[in-house]
């Protein structure tokens, strides 16, 4: 019996040896091409993992780019592969583990492959000079297996001009902020799932967290109509957009959003606001472009900041601070002109005007700051005016004049 327990405690520390020395070699890290992987093991399903070590880390007591410096080719790129050989045994490249791909001075493209599934966080900041960063199939922005975690990714490049995806993102936290890209289609965010939330709204959404897509100098348009969750803090600083358009439903507006669009002039506002929180704190101040207004919410919606919990204080702005009302015109829904006009919020408007928004045409004529009857001029497609509007049938142009300014429009009979 003795024996026999001597012989399991002798089998018990040697399989342990194994063990670590197994651990040992999935730690120890091959150097190929210039690119530190490691070995791991998820489910029983080994891969490589993109993995700097610690002490090629940046510092933040040296110079931000006294760090590793990853090689580069003749164009300046860095390709990852989606396969590496690590001891005679080839690997899928899956993950690019936290705090290996940051501060490269000198890069001028990036390319993930479609093998990639994980990107730890922090990761991809302080790019100066790069123009194009290809994702491959990054689905995660994490530091752990932890579902819920994203912060600092993709954040500081100034002259990034093309970001590709092909994975769809889960989730995203301070990430997306100062890049310089002049046209990005944001994507379709998948549907996730957290267990408890501190607002009464549903489960499953396409979320965007605090702090993302902030400070983007380049970009012109910005279309949000796949999104349906967007927290504070986003999409702050554009001074280059012109027209903003927000998804067709919105679950949660929160405070702090789509602040400083010095140059918008049209923005659409959702169709629906879900939950109990229709907050627009803080929403779309410095807009003094701001020509056109979309609201085809037959629900007002409210401005103020509404959570009885958190007051704010006197100094904060609230929704829609340095608009023009006398000549920024909103246009709503058929029968809720008045509605809109009584409303606390929206009765500093002047030009609050009925809209088709299934035809995507006016239904009224906007005051354009004049209070004399605006001067109407109808065109048929050749040019020729069309005296009498009300026996016209096809496709015409409208031309509405007063004072200095004059607007057409394309409508159809």
């Amino acid at each position: 019996m003795a024996k026999a327990s001597i012989i399991r405690g002798i089998a018990a520390i040697v399989f342990g040896i194994l063990s670590l020395q197994c651990i040992a070699a999935q730690m120890e890290i091959s150097w190929i091409d210039g690119v530190p992987y490691t070995v791991r093991e998820d489910n029983g399903m080994r891969y490589a993992a993109v993995s700097l070590p610690e002490d090629q880390w940046p510092n933040e007591h040296k110079d931000m780019y006294d760090c590793y410096q990853y090689p580069l080719d003749e164009t300046r790129k860095l390709t990852i592969p989606a396969t590496v050989m690590i001891d005679g045994t080839e690997y899928s490249v899956e993950v690019i583990e936290n705090n290996s791909l940051n501060h490269q001075r000198d890069m001028l493209a990036l390319s993930l492959p479609p093998t990639i599934r994980r990107v730890g966080t922090p990761n991809l900041r302080n790019f100066p000079n790069i123009k194009e960063i290809d994702l491959g199939g990054t689905r995660e922005f994490m530091t752990t297996d932890r579902y819920f975690h994203s912060d600092q990714v993709l954040e500081n490049m100034p002259a990034l001009e093309r970001l590709e995806y092909s994975g769809d993102i889960k989730y995203v936290k301070n990430s997306f902020n100062n890049l310089g890209l002049r046209e990005f289609e944001f994507p379709a965010w998948v549907e996730i799932y957290q267990e408890e939330w501190e607002w009464p709204v549903q489960r499953n959404f396409d979320l965007i967290e605090e702090n993302n897509f902030n400070s983007w100098p380049n970009i012109k348009k910005i279309d949000l109509r796949h999104l349906n969750f967007i927290r504070s803090m986003s999409f702050r600083t554009m001074p280059e957009v012109e027209e903003l358009t927000m998804p067709e439903t919105l679950v949660l507006l929160t405070g702090g959003i789509m602040g400083n669009y010095p140059k918008l002039k049209k923005l659409r506002l959702p169709r629906e606001i879900q939950g109990s929180h229709k907050v627009y704190f803080d929403f779309m101040y410095n807009a003094p472009s701001l020509e056109e207004i979309y609201s085809p919410s037959r629900e007002v919606p409210r401005l103020e900041y509404v959570d009885v919990e958190c007051a704010p204080t006197p100094d904060q702005t609230f929704g829609m601070g340095s608009v023009d009302y006398e000549n920024c015109v909103v246009y709503v829904p058929e029968g809720c002109a008045e509605a809109y006009r009584v409303h606390e919020n929206w009765k500093k408007f002047k030009n609050i005007v009925e809209y088709d928004f299934v035809n995507d045409i006016p239904l009224g004529i906007p005051a354009l700051g004049s209070e004399e009857m605006l001067k109407e001029e109808y065109y048929d497609m050749s040019g020729r005016r069309i005296p009498d509007i009300e026996n016209y049938t096809g496709i015409y142009v409208c031309r509405r004049s007063a004072s200095s300014e004059t607007k057409s429009t394309v409508r159809i009979r």
